[in-house]
């Protein structure tokens, strides 16, 4: 068992990189972020040695952690950061401000989404419509894809009257992220109650991209 250096890890990361996967994985992320090149497989064989003595940090040393490697410029170091987020924080609800301040930094779909799981978890056992409802009137697009995609994974919790509201306070919006994170959040809720997408979908007018994503599942399965 090793305990987490952040040091430790780069010259382990550094000592592994791949220019040419560096340069393919900075491309398929628009070029946003730079890579060392290591895919997951090999990214989780050289972590794993650390990740064995998580369970005994304490969530302040977590967070610390945390906070440290999304400081990183590598896109691998945040990717490490969600993992070690995804591991100690199974059931246990993450801080909701310093969740926020991770969704607002270095934001991309890749990190925000993953990000929404513990978002989602944190509203189940703490819910809160005035975070809720900042989230939604934000100037930020990753803080509208939070809101709307919190919900993602609740199922037959899914609360249809607050999905439908925050849908609606952000359908107006024409960014990819929020039309897809729509149309994402409907198709997921298709899988537990496909007659309330259908009837939303036909009632609100809902047009475009969010509509091809949410009604995707309905229509393969005519097909079949």
């Amino acid at each position: 068992m090793k305990k987490i250096n952040l040091e430790e890890i780069k010259k382990l990361f550094q000592a592994n990189s791949n220019d040419e996967n560096a340069y393919n994985m900075s491309k398929y992320m628009k070029n946003k972020f730079a890579y060392y090149g290591i895919k997951k497989p090999l990214s989780n064989e050289l972590i794993k040695p650390y990740m064995s003595n998580l369970k005994n940090y304490s969530e302040k040393e977590v967070y610390k952690i945390v906070k440290e490697l999304w400081e990183e410029d590598e896109r691998e170091m945040q990717y490490l950061a969600l993992t070690i987020i995804n591991y100690y924080f199974k059931k246990t609800p993450m801080d909701i401000k310093f969740l926020e301040k991770l969704i607002v930094k270095k934001s991309w779909w890749d990190t925000v989404d993953n990000l929404s799981n513990h978002t989602g978890l944190y509203f189940k056992h703490n819910f809160d419509k005035e975070i809720i409802d900042r989230w939604v009137e934000s100037d930020n697009i990753w803080l509208n894809r939070s809101a709307i995609l919190f919900q993602l994974k609740y199922k037959n919790l899914m609360n249809e009257q607050l999905l439908s509201e925050i849908i609606l306070r952000l359908v107006h919006k024409k960014e990819f992220f929020i039309q897809k994170a729509i149309g994402w959040v409907l198709r997921e809720y298709t899988r537990t109650n496909p007659e309330f997408v259908l009837e939303f979908v036909e009632k609100h007018k809902i047009v475009g991209l969010a509509k091809r994503e949410a009604l995707r599942l309905i229509l393969k399965n005519k097909l079949n």
